[in-house]
């Protein structure tokens, strides 16, 4: 009943859900609301692994928060270079994928995950609290924070490499 509920609130909310190749900045400034939760399985984490966003924000300059789902055909082509990111700074920036559960089940998820050899973490949002959180309308969508834990900047759209360390570096210039 859960399930179906979920689906159908899914359901009525999905013109508000887009996935979109265009990009669009917005500066956010709030802080971070906590989270705890087990990892998805990957070659790379166990479902008993977790992610402990207060901890990750403070053994980092920044977190990255990447809201996906796999048939979404612009957050598919953004991976590798999320991916391609975190394996170059994983150690002064922590990258999560959240996956929306709706479209895609969760072990689609993980299959994608393990097919495309995706090393950060990545934790599904089952019932989609964590995309209503943090104002998630678009796929993909990223979100910086700083040590601090305060979001610094919101990155609907399609994002390279070239983009996250462009946000970064005006992070750390203060032109915010």
């Amino acid at each position: 009943m859960k399930t179906f509920l979920f689906s159908l609130i899914l359901i009525l909310l999905l013109p508000t859900f887009s996935c979109t190749t265009l990009f669009q900045n917005e500066i956010t400034k709030s802080n971070v609301i906590d989270f705890n939760e087990n990892l998805m399985n990957t070659d790379f984490f166990s479902d008993t692994d977790s992610f402990d966003l207060s901890q990750e924000i403070q053994d980092h300059d920044f977190t990255i928060l990447n809201f996906w789902f796999p048939s979404c055909s612009p957050c598919v082509e953004e991976i590798p270079e999320l991916n391609n990111f975190y394996i170059e700074n994983k150690n002064t920036v922590s990258v999560l994928g959240i996956q929306l559960i709706g479209l895609d089940s969760q072990t689609e998820g993980e299959k994608f995950l393990v097919k495309y050899g995706v090393q950060y973490p990545s934790i599904a949002d089952s019932d989609g609290k964590l995309t209503v959180t943090y104002l998630v309308n678009v796929f993909p969508t990223t979100i910086f924070i700083n040590h601090e834990g305060e979001i610094f900047r919101t990155w609907e759209g399609i994002i390279n490499q070239d983009d996250i360390q462009l946000v970064l570096n005006d992070q750390l210039s203060g032109d915010k």
